[in-house]
């Protein structure tokens, strides 16, 4: 019974297998076509792309075609990605972001009182 369920997947596997040349072409041809530095070598696209596509379990393709359009496809969905993180991170994607608490300025005693606060403070770092 176990072998009967893993007959699909065996199929897509082999199927990624005799198509490998022909999907790693397209990977190089979808690297070439994004035109940014930076971006995965062809061979780890292919290999991202298929296991995005393998993750998804339910997919079936009626013929060779739809199964390269589709993975064409998820090639160019993971550089797009790749693209927009990298641009995410240009944009201050890693900083976090804190809010000050204002009411903390509005009990602060007195400016004289804010001045010793800030001179022992440059003592301490000096230490």
């Amino acid at each position: 019974m176990k072998d009967d369920l893993a007959a699909p997947e065996r199929a897509s596997d082999d199927l990624f297998a005799t198509l490998y040349d022909e999907l790693h072409r397209i990977a190089r041809r979808e690297v070439a076509r994004s035109g940014t530095d930076g971006v995965a070598s062809p061979t780890t696209l292919l290999h991202e792309a298929y296991l995005d596509m393998a993750g998804r379990g339910s997919l079936a393709f009626p013929d060779r075609l739809c199964f390269l359009a589709y993975a064409g496809r998820a090639m160019r969905a993971r550089i797009i990605d790749q693209v927009r993180a990298r641009g995410a991170v240009k944009r201050g994607g890693g900083l976090h972001i804190t809010a000050l608490d204002t009411e903390v300025a509005e009990d602060a005693a007195e400016p004289q009182q804010l001045s010793a606060i800030g001179a022992a403070l440059d003592e301490l770092a000096e230490l």
